[in-house]
């Protein structure tokens, strides 16, 4: 089986929900009375053996650091790998970069040290059981690039135009994005790719970046 790493991407998903994110990001918006929205993501990663997970935090995280703790609830407290909350460096005078491209710029020692073979990221408001080792499966089999998540919608979930959703070919090869009300399936926001292809798009990203800027 090919070892996987997790990246939970934090910094483009939205704080919306009024009062209960005031003080604390999506992902620690309580669930159920005893869950947190990211605990489905660190659950489907743990359940498909991923033990190296970085959370990508930008702001208002301390809950979500006092919920996590160690990680040892998904089997994450280890000497070798784990899990780890990683901010951005907002003290490195050589980063221009923005948004994403600031993670991975701050942290690239975090897939530089990795064995693993292929990166799964995710953001932590999809609330799924999603088997994470099936999909790895059939990125593998289907020697695609890149493997995009999807989920299938109610016809009245259909008309929320605000859905990003996919529009693929006859082999279920994605073509698109598009906001079509007609179609079913709508990206999760996880996606499963090589690392060293996950690792030269960003970087390839980054260097055109510092082009530009200079």
């Amino acid at each position: 089986m090919a070892k996987m790493m997790g990246v939970i991407n934090l910094d483009s998903e939205y704080s919306n929900l009024n009062e209960l994110t005031y003080f604390r990001s999506g992902a620690a918006v309580p669930f159920a009375g005893r869950y947190r929205l990211i605990d489905f993501t660190l659950s489907n990663m743990s359940n498909a053996n991923i033990h190296d997970i970085a959370i990508f935090a930008r702001e208002k995280y301390r809950s979500l650091m006092d919920h996590l703790g160690t990680g040892s609830d998904w089997d994450l407290d280890r000497k070798r790998g784990g899990l780890f909350i990683l901010p951005p460096d907002w003290n490195d005078p050589s980063d221009i970069s923005r948004g994403d491209l600031q993670h991975f710029h701050n942290n690239r020692d975090f897939f530089e040290r990795s064995s693993a073979e292929y990166v799964f990221l995710s953001g932590s408001q999809c609330i799924m059981n999603l088997p994470i080792s099936e999909a790895l499966d059939l990125h593998l089999s289907s020697k695609a690039d890149v493997t995009l998540i999807s989920a299938s919608l109610s016809d009245e979930d259909r008309e929320d135009n605000s859905y990003l959703k996919l529009q693929t070919d006859e082999t279920g090869a994605v073509t698109a994005f598009s906001h079509d009300r007609s179609l079913p399936s709508i990206f999760t926001g996880m996606y499963i790719i090589k690392k060293v292809f996950f690792w030269n798009s960003w970087m390839n990203a980054l260097t055109a970046k510092k082009r530009i800027s200079s």
